[in-house]
């Protein structure tokens, strides 16, 4: 979506509210069709990007935080990056419109020239504002001027994940540092995201949405979301995630039949180191889904094989840490370009996995 010469990626509509216009990643109809969690999260701006090339020296651009009482410590932290350069301070927003101010960089040219020996994925020309994934934003203001991206100035494929908010990018400090863009980004692809955090479901309505929307690859990971009933504050049932399991990829299989298809199941979590049976349950389900569906293009990668280390969890053991972030990227990757025809992972492995 293009708005005052700017490209909003991962925003499908931008609804006017009373602060400004309010950039939503899914659909307000499929919204509201979804549970009850994932009508809020589907508003937030996990995966959300202000994308523009600068044609006045300076541009300013102000935000409204509409959820203030739902972030972590009263503020949340955005980003700005020259391509893939990041600046050398957050932005942080929180309970008051928010200013975030953007200038030419003085060594653009020095920038652009490392940019062009290491085949980054965006020129240091291109301006991206990275939004929080725990925020609903509306754009109040923009002061100066912008144009959209050049052609060139993106990558050319997609991919697209759907998940839980560990797909979403809890517990990264920073926007870039969430697993999924960073997998996308060592595959040379793009991140499209309509993932929910804590409303990741599986609901048919979300299949054939995601179905239906350009991407080359789909990352999917089914389970956090449906171990636990949260409305009713009992374990989930293992019979009820085999049907939205069996319904939801079913959907994707039928109507993506020429295109990667990547399920995962649970990461490490606080349920595997009390010995809970329903976390091996539920990863049985998953498995035998894809065998079943017996189909070259629907690969089952074991969450336990991408983040199998406890240690690599925050506090809550349940959400990555930022170390554990980095390495689901470096796994993910890996095994997504050993089967994406004409993508390897663009990085070696992080030296924390090596460490490891």
């Amino acid at each position: 979506m293009i708005d005052k010469g700017i490209y909003f990626h991962n925003v499908v509509e931008m609804v006017p509210v009373a602060e400004g216009l309010q950039l939503c990643r899914i659909p307000t109809e499929l919204r509201l069709s979804l549970n009850g969690i994932a009508q809020d999260s589907g508003q937030k701006t996990g995966a959300v990007e202000l994308r523009f090339h600068l044609k006045s020296d300076r541009i300013r651009l102000k935000f409204a935080v509409l959820n203030p009482e739902q972030l972590t410590g009263g503020h949340a932290v955005a980003e700005v990056l020259h391509g893939t350069f990041p600046e050398t301070a957050p932005r942080f927003l929180g309970r008051h419109e928010t200013e975030i101010v953007v200038e030419r960089p003085a060594e653009l040219a020095a920038l652009t020239e490392l940019a062009a020996k290491s085949q980054a994925a965006f020129p240091p020309d291109l301006v991206r504002i990275l939004l929080p994934y725990e925020t609903r934003i509306a754009l109040v203001e923009v002061d100066g001027e912008a144009e959209p991206p050049r052609a060139g100035s993106m990558p050319s494929r997609t991919l697209l994940a759907y998940g839980s908010s560990i797909t979403s990018g809890a517990s990264a400090v920073r926007p870039s540092g969430q697993y999924a863009g960073r997998t996308a980004e060592r595959l040379g692809a793009d991140l499209r995201s309509v993932s929910c955090a804590g409303g990741a479901m599986a609901e048919p309505e979300m299949a054939a949405y995601i179905a239906a929307q350009p991407w080359d690859a789909a990352f999917i990971e089914l389970g956090i979301n449906l171990i636990w009933d949260v409305p009713r504050g009992v374990p989930g049932s293992p019979e009820a995630f085999r049907g939205k399991v069996d319904a939801f990829l079913s959907i994707l299989a039928e109507k993506r039949p020429h295109d990667w298809i990547f399920v995962t199941d649970l990461f490490a979590y606080k349920g595997d180191l009390s010995g809970d049976p329903l976390g091996a349950a539920f990863r049985d389900i998953v498995a035998d889904k894809v065998r079943r569906l017996g189909r070259p293009n629907v690969v089952h990668l074991p969450g336990l094989q991408l983040l199998p280390d406890p240690a690599l969890l925050a506090f809550d053991l349940i959400h990555p840490s930022e170390d554990g972030h980095a390495v689901l990227a470096d796994r993910l990757a890996g095994s997504i370009g050993k089967q994406w025809s004409g993508l390897q992972p663009a990085a070696a492995p992080s030296r924390i996995e090596e460490e490891r």
